[in-house]
Formats: C-alpha cells, structure tokens, sequence
C-alpha cells in the first residue's frame, strides 16, 4: 500500500485506486484526443454553413466551437483532477528521488504545470468562440489575459524551481569554487618558487 500525502499518514492508498485513477487518467485525455479529432472532421464539414436561431444568424464553426469548448471542460476537467489527485501521490517520491527534503515544492512545481495545460486547453477550447467577436480590439483582451495567466504561472513555476534547487546549486558552486582556487592556490605556490629559484 502506498501512503497518501494529504491527510493522515494512517489513511492508506491501495494499489487498486491508483490503477483506477491512472486508468481515468489515459481514457479522459483519449476521448479529449477522439472529441478533438471528431470536431475537427465536423468544422470542416460545417464550415460553409449558416442558420438563423431565435433571429441570430449562426456560423457552422461557431456551432463547433462551443461544442469543442464543451469537450475541453469535460473531459479535461476529468484528465486535470486526476493529474491533480495522482501529482499529491507521487511529489514525495519525486522529492526522495531528487533527494530533496522538501515535498511541498514539488507539489507546487508540479501544480503549476497542470494549471498550465489547464490554461492551454481553454484557450484552445475558447478560441473559436474568441475569434467571433467582431472587433479586433476586443478580441485582443481574453488573448492578453490568457497570456498574463501564463506568464504569471510560468514564472511562479520558475520561482519554486528556483526556491527548491537552490540549496543544491549554492553547493555545487561551493564545490566548484574551491575545487578552482584550491588549484590556482597550488599555481601561486609553484610559480613564486619557480621566482625565488630563479
């Protein structure tokens, strides 16, 4: 059995549930992947139709891109919950494996990154919808706020990287450094004997 990283070290995994989860995992981002490709064939067999519903006039690829929105929010909802629930599992095993004292950096690393795919997903599933508003202007708003969720994540993610290894590369440049003097320490020393023999 393996221990769960949330709660009680008494609450106990089986390997059962795991395998369910993984299993979740892998059919959620297939039948992502099938919706993807299934919508794809449909936008181009829509692509030159129009109807009028409730007097709005509606464009094929407008009909596909909510429905391809639809699809990102339920299956990818799905795929990000169980990435979610399998990354709290696995962070202490990653911590021990990278001999790291610390999990919740790990966690933190590894939860940006699922908001990350979370947020390209979105945008994939919104952009159709996003490239029907008539002005370019306006369309330029939800396309700078996406990208300023990504840097921000993006560079949240940095930090923690920073923040986790930091401790290991201050010493391996404490080793490379004296590794370096010690040896222009030796240099010093032969070449003033190298002078005084001279």
């Amino acid at each position: 059995m393996v221990e769960s990283m949330r709660g009680n070290a008494s609450q106990q995994i089986s390997a059962e549930e795991v395998r369910v989860r993984l299993g979740r995992l892998i059919t959620s981002f297939v039948k992502l992947a099938a919706a993807m490709a299934l919508l794809y064939l449909l936008g181009r067999i829509l692509s030159d139709y129009e109807a009028s519903l409730f007097g709005f006039q509606i464009e094929g690829f407008q009909v596909v891109g909510i429905l391809r929105l639809a699809a990102v929010v339920y299956f990818g909802y799905h795929a990000l919950s169980e990435l979610l629930w399998l990354l709290d599992l696995s962070a202490r095993r990653l911590s021990q494996a990278l001999g790291l004292a610390e999990v919740s950096g790990v966690r933190r690393i590894g939860q940006d990154l699922i908001y990350l795919m979370g947020l390209a997903l979105a945008w994939y599933g919104l952009s159709p919808l996003i490239s029907a508003i008539p002005s370019g202007k306006l369309r330029l708003i939800p396309s700078l706020a996406f990208l300023a969720l990504g840097v921000l994540l993006a560079y949240d993610m940095a930090k923690s990287i920073y923040g986790l290894f930091s401790e290991k590369f201050e010493s391996l440049l404490d080793r490379l450094t004296a590794l370096l003097t010690k040896g222009l320490a030796e240099s010093e020393c032969e070449s003033e004997e190298e002078v005084n023999v001279g």
